[in-house]
């Protein structure tokens, strides 16, 4: 399973007090809703964070997998280092 992530610059949104950086209680919801997105894509990347993880894992053990397979064929096969091909 592999996960591919399109990261979407944003414009810098400009403030809703051009002229003032003070924040008011009327900024809470427009920085709520930035806080929300910005939790949601944190959640997005972590969850793809952990299916890359355990794709790797599984590709590690695979891999082992068949390394340890050819090893024993060459064994088998009377030791030669000739390729399998």
């Amino acid at each position: 399973m592999l996960f591919m992530c399109q990261v979407e610059e944003e414009p810098e949104q400009t403030s809703q007090r051009d002229t003032d950086d003070a924040l008011t209680a009327d900024d809470l919801p427009r920085i709520q809703e930035e806080v929300d997105e910005l939790q949601r894509q944190f959640d997005v990347a972590v969850a793809e964070k952990h299916a890359l993880e355990q794709e790797l894992q599984s590709m590690r053990e695979r891999l082992k997998a068949c390394a340890d397979l050819t090893d024993r064929y060459r064994v088998w096969a009377g030791g030669t280092s000739q390729s399998l091909y």
